[in-house]
């Protein structure tokens, strides 16, 4: 039971770490490209 709850949590975690990464990367370029124009 723990174990899947953890496995859960963990993937979970995963799917969600990369989007907000994402976000991040593209607010910076956005904000890099406004700035060096």
């Amino acid at each position: 039971m723990l174990n899947r709850d953890s496995f859960d949590g963990g993937h979970r975690a995963s799917f969600g770490t990369p989007g907000i990464v994402s976000f991040i990367i593209i607010l910076g370029f956005m904000l890099y490209f406004f700035f060096g124009s």
